[in-house]
């Protein structure tokens, strides 16, 4: 269990929650700047992709946090993200022999 304290609450702390919660992660919000995270160690691959908009810490933290675990995972953003380069972490992780895919050099990102 990870216990954040004197957090912000925004859109891209919200898209990250909810991908979070997709996966099988436990995230409670107790109040206006605190969550509190607990996992079993094991994300589960949703039907459908991660959207995570325009958030991108997010996109390129779970990206690569998508690595550790097993089944097909896309994170996914909006129209502002799609046109974001992810190609440098998308080349670190092919080095580190990672399964992943971003054919335009921006997300959708294949897990």
């Amino acid at each position: 269990m990870v216990c954040l304290t004197g957090a912000l609450k925004s859109d891209d702390t919200r898209v990250m929650s909810e991908a979070l919660r997709l996966m099988g992660v436990q995230v409670d919000e107790p109040d206006d700047s605190t969550f509190v995270v607990t996992s079993s160690g094991h994300w589960q691959a949703p039907q459908h992709a991660l959207f995570l908009g325009n958030a991108g810490t997010a996109t390129r933290f779970l990206t690569a946090a998508l690595a550790n675990f097993e089944g097909d995972f896309v994170v996914d953003g909006d129209e502002y993200m799609r046109k974001r380069p992810i190609g440098p972490l998308v080349d670190a992780l092919l080095r580190m022999g990672v399964e992943v895919s971003a054919p335009s050099g921006c997300p959708p990102v294949a897990v």
